[in-house]
């Protein structure tokens, strides 16, 4: 049955529902922890069970099997793409910091989720960050921003992790990975134990690492725990292309490689604003494209994040809408292209190893690498890249 609804979607216990209106489609849906309430002569509820399922009222008359005909017209959908569709996403976010709560924000005001539960060990800062974000969420969405336990993560679809230890004072980078190993595994274990099937987006850092240790302890495929990648450094790549040729950024289709950090590898070749070549737009709008111009662009992108923390301490509202972004391309299905690190089987030689290349993202995860077109030395540096990170994750004893 297909109709032609816009729909807005509400969320009570353990449940998601949608209330929807449109052409053939009116009324009011009522919900009560998993019931859905016709409004039978006797008042008595109708209880709809099954993983998102769908209810909705209905004027044609079309009605649920089993519903008896005293019932007001009430339809059940099993599969939601029967109609158009809103969001149905439950994110949760673990760490309450400055990159789960700007995730949050921008999550919330973008609409991109029904509800957000943040989950922190500082229940009181949890709690802070969500009355305040939910504060916000009157002037632009209808998000449910609520702090909680990892209890709370029951039925989210989508959980991005932004917790870990902070590196001591004389600890060496390979005794805090090791570390945050031990953590991160326990709270993979949360939330395999509530939310089995979610989605995991690992937006800690050092991301690429974080993210081969969520995917070796979850045992997950690795199409489904995603790590925010260079998603940041690319937006920066664009940013600054941008910049320079007069382009908008939405316009420059560019991306940066391999690690987050240091061995990161900007794709100048593959590089292009609209249909052209980045070399042949500068052409175009007269101006100059050397090595220099090349080289401050790419000490632009690489040292972004130093200049950033050198003057705020820390950087958050980029990768906070970039995490935003992917939620939505998961959220909707979208089979949009970033460059996020995953768990690869191949890359330049080097195997099993996880960072970041263009990738299509749907509902089920990572849908397709889409490898771009690469210049010798840009093979070399990936290639490069990453043995770097293969070396590190060796080390770890997992």
């Amino acid at each position: 049955m297909a109709l032609d609804a816009q729909v807005s979607f509400v969320e009570y216990g353990e449940s998601e529902y949608v209330i929807a209106k449109g052409s053939g489609v009116a009324g009011k849906q009522l919900i009560d922890t998993g019931d859905c309430r016709t409004t039978r002569p006797s008042g008595t509820p109708h209880r709809f069970t099954g993983h998102r399922e769908l209810c909705i009222f209905c004027e044609a008359g079309h009605r649920s099997p089993g519903l008896p005909s005293t019932a007001s017209h009430a339809v059940l959908i099993s599969a939601p793409l029967q109609i158009k569709m809103g969001f149905i996403v439950k994110v949760g976010i673990i760490g309450a910091g400055m990159v789960g709560s700007a995730a949050a924000y921008a999550i919330a005001l973008m609409g991109h989720a029904s509800s957000i539960v943040l989950v922190d060990l500082n229940q009181a800062l949890a709690n802070a960050q969500a009355e305040d974000i939910s504060h916000a969420v009157p002037f632009a969405s209808a998000t449910r921003v609520s702090a909680g336990s990892y209890d709370d993560l029951k039925g989210a679809r989508i959980i991005i992790l932004a917790a870990g230890a902070s590196q001591k004072p004389g600890e060496t980078r390979l005794q805090l990975l090791s570390r945050n190993a031990s953590i991160i595994g326990g709270i993979v274990s949360e939330i395999q134990r509530v939310a089995p099937d979610a989605i995991l987006i690992a937006a800690a850092n050092p991301v690429d690492i974080v993210t081969q240790i969520v995917t070796r302890v979850s045992g997950l495929p690795s199409t489904r725990v995603i790590g925010s990648g260079t998603i940041l450094d690319t937006a920066r790549f664009r940013t600054l292309l941008g910049r320079y040729l007069g382009v908008s950024p939405f316009s420059v289709h560019a991306y940066v490689l391999g690690e987050h950090g240091d061995s990161e590898v900007l794709a100048w070749s593959s590089a292009r604003a609209g249909a052209l070549t980045i070399d042949k737009v500068a052409a175009q709008v007269n101006v100059p494209l050397n090595d220099e111009v090349r080289a401050r662009i790419d000490d632009g992108v690489r040292n972004a994040a130093y200049t950033i923390i050198n003057g705020k301490g820390a950087t958050y509202f980029g990768i906070g809408a970039g995490l935003a972004r992917l939620v939505e391309a998961i959220g909707r299905n979208q089979h949009a292209v970033f460059s996020v690190s995953m768990v690869t089987e191949n890359v330049e030689g080097v195997r099993d190893v996880a960072l970041s290349i263009p990738r299509a993202l749907g509902s089920d995860g990572v849908v397709t690498d889409l490898v771009p077109e690469l210049a010798p030395e840009e093979h070399e540096a990936l290639r490069k890249s990453a043995e770097i990170l293969k070396a590190q994750v060796d080390t770890l004893e997992l």
